[in-house]
């Protein structure tokens, strides 16, 4: 199913093209409310939806953007994890030496996350954009996403919690996802630590009660 995108193709001037993406370069909210869409699996008939931009979601926002490190006890249906997936995708688009870490408690978690949320969120990205171009099977791996253009290598990556897979790389973004139900919690940090020292790391931990 197509997004109802915001504009028409008369809008979409070259000069409005290269505006828009400028300012979506440095302004993760605007993109965020502007270009995002999602899929809710409890509404057959309308799947496909704009990311809503609830109040709280702005807090989050400035909240990651004005602190090392943000803390959130979530509870289910309030976007956290669509917005954090949007986060890694746009740190993926806009931020080329960059690198997202996801931490969570399987692989298989994982997978699940970057299949079921990151991809669909680039998938429905309006075409008429200049994004940079995927390919499933040369991009996107089961735990990784690869940018095209980047020197970095896999700009996304998932990793399990207590895994020493990480060890000697920096993160720019660093989620630990379900932190509450992870095993291994004290290896996890100490493994976590030395990838956020960075002056722009950031690290998030999420979790439902």
């Amino acid at each position: 199913m197509k997004p109802d995108y915001l504009w028409t193709d008369e809008e979409l001037t070259t000069e409005f093209v290269v505006t828009k993406m400028l300012q979506w370069k440095n302004d993760f909210w605007s993109w965020f409310t502007e270009c995002v869409y999602t899929i809710d699996e409890g509404n057959l008939d309308e799947p496909v939806k704009r990311a809503p931009p609830f109040k709280y979601l702005k807090v989050l926002s400035d909240t990651i953007e004005g602190n090392h490190t943000t803390i959130v006890e979530k509870s289910r249906q309030q976007f956290i994890t669509h917005f954090m997936c949007a986060k890694f995708l746009w740190y993926f688009l806009f931020k080329p030496y960059s690198r997202c870490i996801l931490v969570s408690q399987r692989e298989s978690q994982v997978a699940d996350v970057i299949a079921t949320r990151i991809v669909p969120i680039y998938e429905f990205l309006d075409p008429r954009f200049p994004w940079p171009l995927l390919d499933k099977r040369s991009h996107i791996k089961n735990l990784e996403i690869e940018h095209p253009l980047s020197s970095v290598g896999y700009l996304i990556m998932g990793l399990p919690s207590g895994s020493d897979k990480g060890r000697g790389l920096t993160g720019t973004l660093v989620w630990l996802d379900e932190f509450g139900f992870q095993d291994n919690q004290d290896q996890t940090i100490r493994a976590v630590k030395p990838m956020v020292n960075g002056p722009d790391s950031k690290l998030i931990i999420t979790s439902t009660p």
